[in-house]
């Protein structure tokens, strides 16, 4: 089936609005994670949309931030998948 120009069309067509739904591009997907690794915990705060948990609470110095986001070396290892490696 493969051989008709038709059914290769009709694939092709089918594969090209497979991409464009999804949600997010492989080009997305790496940006993100590239981001992830390289970004320094120190530049994420509560506003940042690598933040995934912020917490302020009082300390005898001051206020002590908690801050937390996603695993450099499970995006890594994410990376590499897309990458084919």
């Amino acid at each position: 089936m493969l051989t008709s120009v038709n059914v290769q069309w009709r694939v092709k067509e089918l594969r090209d609005q497979a991409a464009c739904a999804a949600v997010l591009t492989l080009q997305q997907k790496r940006s993100l994670l590239r981001r992830v690794v390289f970004t320094p915990i120190a530049e994420v705060n509560g506003e940042s949309d690598l933040c995934q948990k912020y917490e302020e609470s009082p300390c005898e110095g001051g206020i002590h931030v908690s801050v937390s986001m996603p695993d450099k070396l499970r995006a890594i290892e994410l990376d590499a998948k897309l990458a084919g490696e």
